[in-house]
């Protein structure tokens, strides 16, 4: 991991993340799609920071059905308007309104969207795994396990957003499989299960993204003595 103990940021379980958004947007009026839209820049600047320009060549975005999966059409669009090579790959449908206003965005740009096939990420430079996030609690299967399956067979550079696809927020253990990242961008501060021996193999490199939630809400939901 990229931070020490000592400089290690604020920690979450999974219902402490949801509380931080979930209040940020009920009681200070914040709107989902602009964290989402902070997050996807954060995102996007650390990428372009840490990635040479070979690879970012041929960027693949995997995208779930979810708010992580917007994040995903989100940081497509920003990689898109900073000039990389970008693929849209949705494992299922959007189904958040977030996912599906982003998703029509990039669809409006002409940004490619690529239905998944198994040897898709041969084509990749860099994948963005923006497939599940921190709501994920039970064993992964169907599209998404296939999907997983194959992105733990290539050889390209895998950025997680927020959390490697199936991988368990609060205890860090795979879902029966989750994705082995390089870097995973994480928002607000690192997850509980993040600490945990069993995630070290997925998580990768860590940095967190600040979304703009309100500081008083961050201190409220992090861990006690994280």
């Amino acid at each position: 991991m990229s931070n020490s103990k000592k400089e290690q940021p604020l920690v979450f379980t999974r219902n402490g993340a949801r509380n931080v958004d979930r209040e940020a947007i009920a009681c200070y009026g914040m709107q989902s799609i602009v964290l989402m839209e902070n997050a996807a820049r954060g995102s996007v600047d650390v990428i372009l920071d840490i990635y040479s320009k070979a690879e970012l060549q041929h960027v693949i975005v995997v995208c779930g059905s979810g708010n992580n999966g917007g994040d995903g059409y989100a940081i497509a669009r920003h990689l898109h308007n900073r000039g990389c090579q970008v693929s849209i790959t949705p494992i299922t449908p959007p189904k958040t309104p977030e996912a599906i206003a982003n998703a029509n965005i990039a669809e409006q740009m002409g940004i490619r969207f690529v239905i998944y096939r198994d040897d898709l990420f041969v084509e990749a430079t860099l994948i963005i795994d923006a497939i599940f996030g921190i709501g994920i609690d039970r064993k992964v299967c169907g599209s998404a396990l296939t999907a997983i399956e194959s992105l733990r067979q290539c050889d390209a550079k895998i950025v997680s957003i927020d959390i490697p696809s199936g991988l368990d927020c609060d205890t860090g253990l795979p879902l029966g499989m989750a994705v082995k990242a390089d870097l995973t961008v994480t928002f607000v501060g690192f997850k509980q299960g993040f600490n945990q021996v069993s995630a070290i193999e997925h998580v990768g490199n860590i940095v967190v993204v600040d979304i703009g939630c309100p500081l008083e809400l961050i201190k409220k939901y992090a861990l006690p003595n994280s």
